[in-house]
């Protein structure tokens, strides 16, 4: 665990360009990886959800030990079905137990790459335009 110091926004990429996702504001965080000047971070918002979003390294003075995150991008494929989207995974295999807050609905047919080789509880980290 790690704290951010003050109010910093959060993003849904490793940019300010990127949408903006939330707050933290004086709150222990796990960070997940570095990407550029900005960190991977899990945090707790209201209902007892958590979601995971990036923030600026300068809003984390003494982050501890980062784990490396290698990327390789796997593979591009097109969505199925009509699906909702997530910003953070479930803790269990299920369609309704998430634990993290709905962003939006993925439309059948759009185009998303697959960033990482794991599926932790039947999730996977997608990237996507919106």
């Amino acid at each position: 665990m790690a704290n951010v110091v003050g109010s910093s926004p959060t993003y849904y990429g490793p940019s300010n360009t990127y949408m903006q996702a939330g707050t933290v504001a004086n709150e222990s965080v796990t960070i997940l990886w570095k990407e550029g000047s900005f960190y991977f971070i899990e945090y707790n918002i209201s209902g007892g959800l958590k979601k995971r979003a990036y923030v600026t390294t300068g809003s984390i003075p003494s982050p501890g030990t980062i784990p490396v995150q290698n990327w390789n991008t796997l593979t591009t494929r097109y969505v199925g079905i009509e699906g909702d989207v997530y910003s953070c995974p479930a803790a269990t295999n299920s369609a309704t137990n998430t634990a993290g807050e709905k962003i939006c609905k993925i439309a059948k047919g759009t185009i998303v790459t697959y960033l990482s080789p794991e599926k932790p509880n039947g999730w996977t980290l997608i990237e996507f335009t919106y």
